[in-house]
């Protein structure tokens, strides 16, 4: 791939124009936040009201039907149960019988969201490329479909066989010569875990025109460190947050920005204030007249 310049958006990435001051103009990155693990109807529901555009989701397979599924809904259902491993035989049970909790059809959810966001397919075992390839083809589904894995020969055969999909190479690890067998694989970019993400890796992808995904970000402020280094995707437990971390951010930026669009059309005739006593308090002009004031009935004494 050839190289990326500056205003050329790299895939999944989200580039917000803003008119800036005097014909100034600032463009804004703000990297795609990725709702993880979203293996229940409930949580993927409760991602889409609240605005998440990519839904990720661990992709097994039903051992006794074969179809693909969501992964085990016990992860995210029963988890929070703090039920010991002696009680597995248990919970399998209620997995498999209990309707709520059964896992959903991989097919079902792709329907149910194609053209209402985008997804990110994590392929959790070997040998179900060939599977999902026929069923995205089956469904044609309406918007990107990204798909990450570990299993990495997976990801150069689900290229070959869907073409559209965007395959980023998984990492849970420091990547040495990272773009270089991104291309190997032909694929779109890495996810990588963020303890191993940084400034150098951000550059030598982008400087290929690969996206870079970092997982999995649950800290609204390593979140905005991040997006200061330019990466593309951050993959996240609590996306709701994130967002809402990110929109509070851009609105005191652009408080800040027309402040001081409104100082500078002023001329700058701004009360400034300066530390320390009665010009703090009260704002700089304010201090100054009442100087003036005291000069002027001085000299007429």
């Amino acid at each position: 791939m050839g190289k990326v310049s500056l205003l050329t958006p790299v895939p999944g990435l989200i580039l917000r124009y803003e008119g800036g001051t005097k014909g100034m103009a600032s463009l804004r990155r703000i990297p795609l936040i990725v709702g993880h693990r979203a293996n229940t109807i409930a949580r993927i529901k409760k991602f889409l009201s609240h605005g998440v555009h990519v839904i990720e989701i661990d992709v097994i397979r039903d051992l006794e039907t074969g179809e693909l599924i969501l992964h085990h809904a016990r992860e995210d259902e029963l988890f929070k149960l703090s039920i010991e491993r002696k009680a597995s035989r248990l919970i399998e049970f209620m997995v498999s019988h209990i309707p709520f909790m059964k896992p959903k059809k991989l097919y079902d959810i792709l329907k149910m969201l194609s053209g209402r966001a985008d997804v990110m397919l994590d392929i959790k075992w070997r040998g179900l490329v060939r599977d999902l390839a026929e069923l995205l083809h089956e469904i044609d589904f309406k918007g990107n479909v990204y798909v990450t894995s570990k299993y990495h020969r997976d990801l150069l055969e689900i290229k070959r066989l869907a073409p559209k999909v965007k395959t980023l190479v998984s990492f849970d690890d420091q990547p040495i010569m990272c773009a270089e067998y991104v291309a190997k694989l032909k694929a779109d970019g890495a996810s990588v875990r963020v303890a191993f993400v940084d400034k150098e890796l951000v550059n030598e992808m982008h400087r290929h025109g690969y996206i870079l995904a970092a997982w999995t970000v649950n800290d609204i402020t390593i979140a905005k460190y991040l997006a200061s280094l330019g990466v593309d995707m951050i993959i996240t437990d609590i996306p709701i947050e994130i967002i809402k971390g990110f929109k509070k951010a851009e609105e005191e930026k652009i408080r800040e920005e027309e402040e001081r669009v409104r100082i500078e059309e002023s001329g700058g005739r701004e009360s400034i204030p300066v530390l320390g006593g009665i010009d703090h308090m009260f704002g700089f002009e304010f201090y100054q007249s009442l100087k003036r004031k005291q000069e002027e009935e001085g000299r007429k004494t």
